[in-house]
């Protein structure tokens, strides 16, 4: 028994010993290779749902999980060694995925990360306006190198022998479902410069969410358009549901007609309570002329004390008709207005309408041009009662006849007749007098 443990004894050491030699030889060609390396997971930092139309920041952890494994069996490396399990030159990169986003962020260096070590970088993205709501799968592609080998080529120097790895790591997302709107029709009511009108806009929920106690709200870059609103109250608001909204606005006097832009958004409550707003919708609003008015008959002519009736005409250059018209003449000095009012009656666009009126000139007015304030009185589409700009309605004066004037003015007539008598009597007198 003794002979049969010392010779397994000495087995052993022999073993030892060739084990040891095997070592020192491998040692001298200087060639040691590293089972060990790197190991990169991520994660994301903060909250994981996201809204289809917003920009989101994606603050992304990536931490190095690799284990040592020849540190385990309590092999210690050189001072001046690389540790295997070094992410080297680490470079991030954010990929879509199959999620419905677009990454605005190019990819960046994040450098070494050593094991045990993590590292953050963020990437912004905008979420597709039309995304599905759902789970995704975002890939952060990880780009590093490791040490797969080293050697000592002498006394603390080491040669090393590099790979590099690409690691694809599935970073998961919950797109919430949001109230979109899409706008299928726009309609105008008096909606003109200066007025106060309506905008009705048709819009559908074409997002994948109930959008509780909604409110649309309108708002312009112009400035020209005021809603007086503010807001319309539009209850819940059901994905495929349309909705009518009536906002009533004021428009700037001095704005010129035409088609100005404008946005509408719905806020809403979400199916957790919280406050939403949803992507904005741009569209055109038109803005009228409204009902406009120019004299377009020929002037008039007038001789010093005559009374004469006239037929003024009004042509609706405008775009809105003219409910119930009134045309009223405001003469002054040397004319007068016999009769001043007259009823048109309603003038539509491009529509011309005539109106009579009785009006007289001082006999004293100089032969010059003169003119006549006009102005027309009618109602827009709310029954409001409007009144146009005045426009002036020229009269001229002109040099009568003679004749037809000593007829037709009293004082000169009855000169005339008491000329007509006296030279008469004179000639009565003188024939007595033969």
């Amino acid at each position: 028994m003794p002979k049969q443990i010392l010779r397994i004894a000495g087995i052993l050491c022999l073993l030892l010993i060739l084990t040891s030699a095997l070592i020192t030889n491998a040692t001298a060609a200087g060639e040691m290779f590293i089972w060990s390396e790197p190991s990169l997971f991520a994660t994301l930092q903060g909250d994981s749902e996201v809204y289809p139309g917003t920009d989101v920041a994606f603050a992304i952890v990536v931490e190095n999980q690799g284990v040592d494994n020849e540190g385990l069996r309590g092999l210690q490396y050189m001072t001046y060694s690389i540790n295997p399990t070094t992410a080297l030159g680490t470079t991030l990169d954010l990929n879509q995925g199959d999620a419905p986003l677009r990454i605005k962020t190019e990819p960046f260096m994040a450098g070494d990360i050593k094991a045990g070590e993590e590292k953050t970088g963020t990437f912004y993205a905008h979420i597709d306006e039309n995304a599905k709501k759902g789970t995704y799968n975002l890939i952060l592609y990880a780009d590093y190198s490791y040490v797969f080998a080293e050697s000592l080529i002498e006394q603390d120097r080491w040669d090393y022998t590099y790979k590099g790895n690409i690691a694809a790591i599935k970073i998961p997302i919950e797109i919430k479902g949001a109230v979109k709107p899409q706008i299928l029709s726009v309609s105008t009511k008096n909606l003109v410069p200066g007025e106060n009108g309506d905008i009705t806009v048709v819009v559908k929920n074409i997002g994948y969410n109930t959008g509780y106690n909604s409110a649309a709200e309108l708002s312009g870059t112009t400035g020209i358009i005021r809603s007086v609103d503010g807001s319309v109250f539009l209850g819940d608001f059901a994905p495929g549901e349309t909705k009518e909204i009536v906002f009533s606005a004021d428009v700037k006097d001095t704005a010129a007609g035409g088609i100005y832009p404008e946005t509408l958004t719905i806020s809403y409550t979400d199916e957790y309570g919280k406050l939403k707003e949803s992507v904005s919708e741009n569209f055109g609003v038109k803005v009228s002329k409204g009902a406009k008015f120019k004299i377009v008959s020929e002037n008039i002519l007038m001789n010093p004390g005559e009374e004469k009736t006239i037929e003024v005409s009004f042509l609706n250059y405008g775009d809105e008709i003219a409910y119930g018209a009134k045309a009223r003449i405001v003469p002054d000095t040397p004319l007068n207005g016999i009769t001043d009012t007259a009823i048109i009656g309603d003038i539509a666009p491009r529509e011309t309408k005539n109106a009579v009126f009785t009006i007289s000139m001082d006999s004293d007015a100089l032969i010059i041009p003169y003119g006549i304030n006009t102005q027309i009185k009618y109602r827009d589409d709310f029954d409001r009662l409007i009144l146009s700009k005045q426009m002036k309605l020229p009269v001229s004066a002109q040099k009568g006849n003679i004749i037809a004037d000593i007829i037709t003015n009293p004082i000169a007539l009855a000169i005339l007749v008491g000329v007509v008598f006296l030279c008469a009597y004179y000639l009565y007198r003188k024939k007595q007098k033969k």
